[in-house]
């Protein structure tokens, strides 16, 4: 006989503070998050520098310089029109493109970008920074 199977959490249970959802519930509300991007840290009197850092060990993200090591590996940007997703990603691309080469000067470099641009907005910044599709 097996033992019994443990029981999984559901989606929603791993936001403690949203809970399980009901018919009359909402979805929760990213938006809410907004304000904490750009606040200052505990004992900061105002927010940290929002500009592109020459330094390799940061990206720029989220209006902050932030660790490279701190940095996902996967992003996915999401928002409505007009919320400055295509000019948020520009200035990424900028804050990272010293991290890479373009592939004609090192085929075999460690680190890798890929990069799904389906409306072709971002290809003038690639081209810009030396990366051509």
């Amino acid at each position: 006989m097996s033992a019994p199977r443990k029981q999984s959490r559901s989606f929603w249970s791993l936001f403690n503070e949203v809970g399980e959802p009901d018919a009359e519930s909402e979805a929760p509300r990213f938006t809410d998050l907004l304000g904490e991007i750009g606040a200052s840290a505990p004992g900061e009197d105002s927010p940290r520098n929002c500009a592109l850092s020459p330094d390799r060990d940061y990206c720029f993200w989220a209006m902050r310089n932030l660790p490279v090591e701190e940095a996902a590996k996967h992003l996915l940007v999401c928002g409505c029109t007009g919320s400055g997703k295509t000019i948020a990603i520009q200035l990424f691309l900028q804050s990272i493109a010293h991290r890479f080469q373009p592939r004609s000067a090192d085929p075999k470099a460690p680190e890798q970008l890929i990069l799904f641009d389906a409306k072709t907005d971002l290809m003038p910044t690639l081209a810009g920074l030396g990366f051509l599709p």
